[in-house]
């Protein structure tokens, strides 16, 4: 009986019967055997390459792990002194990844492409011996008596997709990433490994390249007509100097010329990458000048404008270097596909799912985003079979916290497969380990690129068993228990950038999965690394406990601080502090967010508990919340203010850029307290104006509380107390300050700059 598995699903299923019966003895062929010498050889050709070498290296290491048996590895073609062999086989028959393991007793034979061959070899370590590769860290390798396979092993397969890459931190490990057969250049591939499928030229990468290609620092000064209209005016936006936060104006002739220009230069620089990125930077800034606006009013897309700018590019690059690759965004408001225009062959577009619902799959989920979402993919997909998908599946915001999108995974590649994507970037954590059941989505999602019908059940249980070991059924309760919450389908949509707040779990999971647990750490203990494991995973359930604890307060002004108690929540975030460089911890995306998590969990962690009572408090500018630092403005030095430390803000801007978070603050509730700020303003020379507003906000009545505004012309040279309001506070309010407003219209402000010293809170009686 032959039989031929083009689908691992169907491989999976046939090999795990087989391999049963293979352990009876039943028509198997016996590749090793416990306390007996070697039945068979590992062959390769004399000039095999690093891959194949590397596959012979990888099968003769696992063999002796699994069965104690050492198989030599021969380079011949001819037949060797063994009864059986093992040949590894170099061939472009399957396309570059794909394999056949194929039984021709006394033979096995492996036949692959330059990555295929040595997954074949995974294949067989992992379908016929049971090795399971859960992370970098973790490999399971059981003892075998020993190694066989069916006597009439036929199985070929082919992966689902041509790139698989995702940005899970560990899954960009070489071997590691090999082993899951993830082949993009994110995975950090070697030449033993087969490398990578393809390679994004230097400084061009996959997203954002407009900013380098084109950058505003060199060109804005002298050519604001190069960027972007916005509202009838070209300027930058406060971020630009940072990040190239705007777009270029893409119906100048002399915009072309530049980014075409300064396109050929990079290929020349690295003209083996292969893919060149031409694309939008990360803002909705496009330009709205007469002309661009006309094309994409004639395309009924943002997209009008992107696609013929691109199509111009790659067609005088084309004339170059013909197989050179141009890649471009179809992200935010440039994802639907133009009415009008087609992508030239040598064009590749990135569609990417940032809006989307991620709790259902894409093409199940009802909100208009997901609608959209499908429509535009199929769009696409009518004009180029080059699609590569840019696809989301952490929550950027807060990595720690529960994120439910697994059980959307699976149908989300198929959908993707169904629309002929041929290129899948899988996007994660990648800069830290152990976000939210981090490691099994990177597993997953590895396993899935292969092949999207692998059922979900075995695969589930196979990881939490490996990756857990004895702690494996309390860590599927707590998963479990995730994916069995309520949602509501309609109104709760699951983003990417979910507030760790959010009432969308509530607190009594994260009690429960508390308990999970700790029963876990009990069933490990003495097990180094699943307990290692089953820390880790805490340690997000810490994270999101510790948001939803009362928060320590760190400004003072109660007469009855015996209401305010931190152990539990010290103790958390003495934990989490102490774990995030042994973890490798990352909180959040941004490095704003990430440093402001830093400091909040430090804050937590050394909170102490005053034991009289106060009506009164300052709190400096260096413990006062600055937005957009370098930007917005800075912490500066000035002999003036109380301790030598005042934060600066620049005249650029009139946005609420200083804060104090009220649930900082230990106040009496239903009391009325008033605020004010000790600031000193930096005047133009005879201006009039705004120097300055400030007030409190309640964020959860979405109202103000009280404000100020003060004009420059009534400010003296130095510092001044100002009250701002009083009123009762709440968590959930902030005080807020901000430089004075002027004209968005060719205005100008009235001061140079404007420093705080600090704000005092007191109780009014």
């Amino acid at each position: 009986m032959k039989r031929t598995m083009r689908r691992s699903v169907v491989g999976l299923v046939a090999a795990v019967v087989a391999f049963a019966a293979a352990a009876q003895g039943a028509q198997a062929l016996v590749l090793a055997e416990r306390g007996k010498p070697a039945a068979c050889a590992i062959v390769v050709a004399k000039d095999a390459g690093p891959s194949l070498k590397y596959a012979a290296e990888e099968l003769q290491f696992y063999v002796r792990k699994l069965t104690g048996v050492e198989l030599a590895v021969e380079a011949a073609k001819m037949a060797v002194p063994h009864t059986a062999t093992i040949r590894l086989e170099q061939t472009d028959d399957y396309g570059t990844d794909g394999f056949r393991l194929t039984a021709r007793p006394p033979d096995l034979v492996i036949r692959g492409g330059v990555r295929g061959c040595l997954y074949g070899v995974y294949e067989l370590l992992e379908t016929y011996g049971g090795v399971g590769w859960y992370a970098s860290w973790r490999t399971v390798v059981p003892r075998l008596d020993r190694l066989a396979v069916p006597a009439d092993l036929d199985d070929e397969q082919r992966p689902a997709f041509k790139m698989r890459m995702t940005s899970w931190l560990d899954a960009t490990h070489g071997d590691f990433a090999a082993r899951l057969r993830l082949n993009g250049a994110r995975a950090h591939l070697q030449e033993k490994h087969g490398g990578a499928v393809c390679r994004f030229g230097k400084h061009m990468g996959s997203c954002h390249t407009f900013s380098f290609l084109l950058p505003p620092k060199k060109y804005f000064a002298e050519h604001p007509e190069y960027f972007a209209m916005r509202d009838g005016k070209r300027e930058l936006h406060e971020k630009s100097a940072r990040w190239g936060y705007t777009q270029p104006c893409l119906t100048n002739p002399d915009v072309l010329r530049i980014v075409t220009s300064n396109v050929l230069e990079a290929i020349k620089a690295d003209p083996t990458a292969g893919i060149y990125g031409v694309s939008q930077n990360d803002n909705r800034l496009y330009c709205q000048c007469p002309a661009c606006a006309a094309v994409d009013e004639e395309e009924e897309s943002h997209a009008g404008t992107v696609v013929r700018f691109v199509n111009a590019v790659a067609e005088e690059v084309e004339k170059h270097y013909p197989d050179a690759i141009i890649e471009t965004l179809a992200y935010q408001y440039s994802r639907k596909p133009p009415k009008k225009t087609r992508l030239r062959h040598n064009v590749m577009p990135c569609l990417c799912s940032i809006e989307c619902d991620f709790h259902k799959p894409l093409d199940v989920s009802p909100f208009k985003s997901n609608v959209d979402f499908v429509e535009d993919i199929r769009g696409w997909t009518r004009q180029t079979d080059m699609l590569y998908l840019w696809d989301y599946t952490t929550n950027f915001r807060n990595y720690l916290h529960a994120f439910p999108n697994i059980m959307a995974l699976q149908g989300n590649l198929k959908f993707f497969r169904a629309n002929n994507v041929k290129y899948m970037f899988e996007q994660g954590d990648s800069l830290g380990l152990h976000a939210d059941f981090g490691e099994l989505r990177a597993w997953l999602l590895a396993k899935w690129m292969w092949n999207p019908d692998a059922p979900m059940a075995p695969l589930l249980d196979r990881f939490f068993k490996g990756y857990y070991g004895a702690a494996a059924p309390h860590a599927r309760k707590v998963f479990d228990d995730l994916y069995s919450l309520p949602r509501d389908s309609v109104t709760q949509r699951l983003g990417i950038y979910e507030v760790v707040t959010s009432t969308n779990i509530p607190t009594a999971f994260f009690e429960r999965a508390e308990k999970h647990w700790l029963a876990a750490a009990e069933a490990v203990k003495g097990d180094r690394i699943c307990a290692r494991n089953v820390e880790a995973a805490y340690l997000s359930t810490m994270f999101s406990l510790l948001y939803r604890l009362p928060r320590p307060r760190t400004v003072w002004v109660t007469r009855h601080p015996e209401n305010f108690n931190y152990d539990r929540c010290r103790a958390y975030a003495q934990r989490l502090l102490a774990a995030r460089k042994p973890f490798n911890l990352r909180f959040a995306e941004s490095g704003e967010r990430e440093k402001a998590f830093r400091e909040e969990i430090a804050a937590m962690a050394a909170a102490t508990v005053l034991t009289t009572g106060c009506d009164r408090a300052e709190v400096p500018a260096s413990r006062l919340r600055l937005s957009v630092p370098g930007v917005r403005g800075e912490y500066a030095k000035d002999a003036g203010t109380l301790n030598g430390t005042a934060i600066k803000l620049f005249n650029t801007h009139y946005e609420w850029s200083v804060r104090l978070d009220l649930a900082s603050v230990a106040y009496d509730p239903d009391v009325m307290y008033k605020v004010r700020v000790r600031v000193r303003v930096e005047k133009e020379p005879d201006a009039k104006g705004e120097a300055f507003w400030a007030g409190v906000y309640d964020t959860p009545a979405k109202k103000g509380r009280g404000s100020i505004s003060v004009k420059a012309e009534k400010c003296g040279d130095g510092y001044v107390w100002y009250d701002v309001c009083k009123w009762k506070p709440k968590d959930g309010q902030y005080f807020w300050l901000g430089p004075g407003r002027f004209k968005k219209d060719g205005g100008v402000s009235a001061i140079k700059s404007v420093w705080v010293d600090r704000v005092e809170i007191s109780r009014v009686d």
